[in-house]
């Protein structure tokens, strides 16, 4: 691991590989491997000519003046998070519901060394207002590219010194619990994802005491490892006040990846450490992906991402190949809640959203130009897909077409006479496409959803009225501290009904509660977080009124919430399979630091052995 205090005094880390230094001054460089370490002072008078010869450069770069304010999640609100209302992206086990929809608009794909591809694309969460208590805040999570849109690598909040809450790149949260201990002048956290997904976090921040009062630097030393043996490596925003006191919220971005052989992905911003401007991606083979901004009313936007393409047969001249392009527009914020508090990052409600998505390679993408494709409330209301877009390379525009392939009309306000009491939601998705049968009967399908009853319920009518599905879901008014909280939001039955109201199957989750539980670094505490997990899944085919029942039991968990043992019951409730399994586990808890960050975290290697009936089905 690279350690690196640069010429303005900050503090960085960055995984062991070829290292570049971007900028004149003095460097105070030390490497540290498993048992060695050596440092050395570096003193650059010119700045190198490397990668940055291949990387466009906008003469309009994002600079420190252009930060947004510091992040507006702290630890008063952060429960507010994951609440079931407030949440975004996919997330396995939680209700379909009609406050929130997603887009993936694909960008890059790309195989990389030992299946560490790069899978970039733009993602989109139309639930842009998060409520907490009697406040509703317009994009809290402050979305790099516009409200509502990711550039596909997330971020997370570490409040220092205490817990962690990854925002992946769907837009979905996950939060790490655990505990500190205090080494030194260093506060180490180590914390576990609470949602069975068995990610591990590590957080260093270095302090100090200025005026009787204990402050840290941004952690500059933050990872998460997943099962696989992959890690994230994560750089922080330097605030602007320079002392960050505990609990703080202390905005990171990440900066690498690297998979559980040592193969490596770094992701560079603009200096100075802004988080929302990626300057550009190096994949594992080291291909360039630049992502290139505009600057409009003081403020910077991404208009593109480029990479250079393949060599010219007959010149050698390698051209820039662009993968997308982007287009804003302007929109006025129009609200009205009832007995709510409306908070806006913007005075007089005037924003930039994004008005279109163009590849030119194929010269499809996406439109949102139109007068009522946004709703007032600031989400998009119409997507329209389109073939034979096109775009003007000297006024930088995108211009719509008439061929329409798919379009999605989401029924949120499209004015604010009526007030409404929470967060805006669509009753109805109106769908057309291109070459449907008959245009003039569009497919409509409706959802209806009562957040308050217990449990909660969401229905689904199909299209023309071919069926719907009922989805219950809990309802747990707990305190975060109680264990039954955990379920809060979780799916446990769905019913499916024919166009004739009948019921046709109903799949059931007998969901329980589990303690996972982990040791610290060098094992100086271990902690229990209770997570959710089923106890017995059944599936139910109903003819006539006779139900035929297939349920899988899950008999014995053992550590990490993993299943030991499980049997599966057949329609006359006979056993058709018991499968135990066994694990063989690593330990990392005694790891030093670098072997903590660098090794693979290996908690999935099983064997399995299964027990058939006697017809050996």
């Amino acid at each position: 691991m690279w350690e690196i205090e640069t010429p303005e005094g900050r503090v960085e880390s960055e995984p062991i590989g070829i290292l570049t230094l971007k900028s004149v001054g003095q460097y105070n460089l030390r490497v540290e491997g498993a048992s060695k370490s050596q440092g050395w002072t570096i003193d650059v008078v010119e700045q190198q000519v490397t990668e940055s010869t291949i990387i466009k450069k906008e003469d309009n770069s994002p600079s420190q003046q252009n930060l947004l304010p510091f992040e507006d999640w702290n630890p008063d609100n952060i429960v507010f998070a994951g609440h079931p209302r407030n949440q975004r992206g996919e997330t396995p086990g939680k209700p379909k519901e009609n406050s929130n929809f997603s887009i993936a608009a694909p960008v890059i794909s790309v195989p990389g060394r030992a299946g560490l591809d790069l899978n970039l694309s733009l993602s989109y969460n139309s639930r842009v207002w998060t409520k907490m208590g009697g406040d509703i805040s317009y994009d809290m999570d402050k979305d790099p590219v516009a409200p509502g849109w990711g550039s596909g690598f997330g971020k997370l909040i570490h409040f220092a010194g205490g817990g962690i809450v990854q925002f992946d790149g769907s837009g979905s949260k996950k939060f790490c619990a655990g505990s500190a201990k205090i080494e030194s002048n260093r506060k180490i956290f180590e914390g576990q994802s609470n949602d069975g997904s068995f990610i591990k976090a590590r957080s260093v921040l270095n302090g100090s005491v200025i005026n009787g009062q204990t402050c840290y630097n941004a952690a500059n030393a933050t990872y998460l490892k997943y099962p696989d043996g992959s890690t994230i490596g994560y750089t922080a925003w330097y605030a602007t006040g320079g002392c960050i006191t505990e609990g703080s919220p202390i905005t990171m971005v990440p900066t690498s990846v690297v998979d559980k052989h040592g193969n490596v992905m770094n992701i560079f911003y603009h200096a100075p450490q802004d988080g929302r401007f990626i300057n550009y991606i190096k994949d594992t083979l080291g291909r360039i992906y630049t992502f290139n901004y505009t600057q409009i009313g003081g403020k910077h936007y991404l208009t593109s991402i480029t990479a250079p393409g393949l060599p010219d047969p007959n010149t050698s001249v390698v051209t820039e190949r662009t993968f997308v392009r982007l287009n804003y527009k302007d929109h006025t914020l129009a609200y009205n809640f009832d007995g709510l508090n409306p908070k806006v990052r913007d005075d007089n409600n005037s924003i930039k959203v994004l008005s279109a998505i163009y590849y030119p390679s194929t010269n499809t993408g996406y439109w949102f130009g139109d007068s009522d494709s946004y709703s007032p409330y600031g989400m998009i209301r119409k997507v329209e897909e389109q073939r034979g877009m096109s775009f003007n390379s000297s006024t930088g525009s995108i211009a719509p077409s008439p061929i329409v392939s798919r379009c999605r009309v989401y029924s949120y306000p499209e004015n604010t006479t009526a007030s409404i009491p929470d967060v805006p939601e669509y009753t109805t998705v109106t769908e057309t496409w291109d070459g449907m049968p008959n245009p003039s009967s569009p497919a409509i399908t409706t959802y209806a959803v009562d957040w308050d009853a217990n449990p909660r319920t969401t229905t689904i009518t199909l299209p023309y009225q071919a069926g719907k599905t009922t989805e219950y879901s809990f309802n747990k008014t707990y305190s975060s501290s109680e264990a039954e909280k955990a379920k809060d939001g979780i799916t446990y039955k769905t019913e499916y009904r024919d166009r004739d109201n009948v019921l046709r199957s109903i799949d059931e989750v007998d969901w329980g509660t589990g303690t996972l539980s982990f040791s610290a670094h060098n094992n100086t505490a271990t902690y229990n977080l209770t997570t959710p997990r089923p106890m017995s899944v059944t599936h139910s085919e109903i003819e006539n009124n006779v139900a035929l029942t297939k349920k899988s039991i899950f008999d014995v968990y053992g550590p990490f919430n993993r299943v030991m043992e499980m049997h599966e019951v057949g329609f006359n409730n006979e056993t058709l399979r018991k499968t135990v399994t066994q694990y063989t586990d690593k330990n990392d808890g005694s790891l030093t630091e670098n072997e903590w960050a660098s090794l693979p975290r290996l908690i999935n290697l099983k064997t399995t052995e299964d027990v058939f009936d006697e017809r050996k089905q």
